[in-house]
């Protein structure tokens, strides 16, 4: 009856566990500076919010940006707006600490300009760094080419890159 059936068994052969460079750390051990990072997660606990905060104790402003929203403005909510229009640059709505929006590029560069002249009457180090356009794996020589006639000096064309950005340290 054995003779009708066939056996297979298999055998596994080991060799010797891998280490990393000869030494006594196996490839499946974590390297000892990596061994913080094991723990990291148990530091942090998870907080659910189960109360909206947002617009507490009043629903004007909500109602305005709803209104806002679905294009059907009232005068009593432009007036709202143009009562909280702040012209003075100064305390919480200082140059570089309020958030702005423009509608136009020209006002946005205005503001932007605006910033500088103050950091620079700060003394404040302004760098400039120009644009470097190179043609990448090019098969002519590319030491002669005019790249303003193959780059497009309109920051709309170039994804909103400029050919020359100021920075400082803590710009914004």
């Amino acid at each position: 009856m054995l003779d009708d059936h066939r056996c297979v068994i298999f055998h596994f052969f080991f060799g010797c566990p891998i280490r990393i460079d000869h030494t006594e750390h196996f490839v499946w051990n974590q390297p000892e500076r990596f061994i913080p990072a094991t723990h990291l997660w148990r530091l942090l606990s998870l907080v659910e919010l189960t109360e909206n905060m947002r617009q507490q104790g009043g629903t004007t402003f909500a109602e305005l940006l709803d209104a806002l929203r679905v294009g059907e403005l009232k005068a009593t909510h432009f007036s709202l707006l143009m009562s909280k229009v702040l012209t003075e640059a100064s305390g919480d709505f200082d140059l570089d600490r309020a958030i702005r929006i423009y509608a136009t590029r020209a006002k946005v560069d205005a503001h932007n300009t605006a910033v500088l002249e103050q950091y620079r009457a700060q003394g404040v180090r302004i760098f400039r760094i120009r644009a470097q356009d190179v043609l990448v794996n090019a098969t002519r020589n590319a030491d002669n080419v005019n790249m303003d006639n193959i780059v497009s000096g309109d920051i709309n064309k170039t994804g909103g890159l400029q050919k020359e950005l100021e920075i400082f340290n803590g710009a914004k």
